[in-house]
């Protein structure tokens, strides 16, 4: 919506024609390549910097601190733009040093949000929503009380077999796909009706 600062405004011009033409971007992601350059170059503007060639990695840091209020996904897109950017500009003989290495991701730190977890009425809800009537849907259900109940992964479930089902003994064994550790878990009986009903009347002949 803005217009690019002039000190960029020939370089992105040209940028956004590569992406296009040489990319395939689609056009959200050259919108995107777009709005971020442009804030990226009215900060240029504000600290007197006239043109590419003499971008410095001190102003790159500074834009850096301008933008630190910004969502870590946002901040995110313009250290990946910019990066894509001076490294095409780089290329195309624009700017005398490839200034990716100035622009520092922001650090992003597994887990560092809660874990979004389901209340036992949204799982109720969940399996209530199954037509158990159907063959997919019995077959639907025993995945998702396993899965429930045990917390199986889906490469678990996936794998299951009949030999992994010890009914008189009441237990499943089964081998983790992640980490091939054997797992013994008690074979519970909800779980159990629910597996009952898709072989006897879910799955298909084999």
């Amino acid at each position: 919506e803005r217009p690019v600062a002039a000190c960029l405004s020939p370089a992105v011009h040209r940028y956004v024609a590569f992406l296009k033409a040489h990319r395939g971007s689609a056009p959200r992601t050259v919108v995107k390549h777009l709005g971020e350059l442009t804030r990226f170059s009215e900060s240029l503007e504000r600290f007197g910097v006239m043109s590419l060639k003499v971008v410095e990695p001190r102003h790159i840091q500074r834009f850096a601190i301008e933008i630190q209020a910004q969502a870590l996904a946002t901040r995110m897109g313009y250290a990946s733009t910019l990066r894509s950017f001076f490294g095409w500009a780089y290329a195309e003989e624009l700017i005398p040093i490839d200034l990716r290495a100035a622009v520092a991701a922001p650090r992003r730190f597994k887990q560092r949000n809660i874990r979004d977890v389901l209340s036992e009425s949204e799982v109720a809800q969940i399996l209530d929503a199954v037509d158990r009537s159907t063959v997919t849907g019995r077959r639907d259900y025993a995945a998702l009380m396993l899965a429930v109940r045990y917390g199986l992964r889906p490469c678990d479930i996936r794998q299951l077999q009949l030999d992994s089902i010890h009914w008189r003994e009441g237990i499943i064994r089964l081998r983790q796909a992640k980490t091939g550790r054997t797992l013994t878990l008690p074979l519970l009986p909800d779980v159990s009706t629910a597996l009952t009903a898709y072989l006897r009347d879910g799955r298909p002949a084999t």
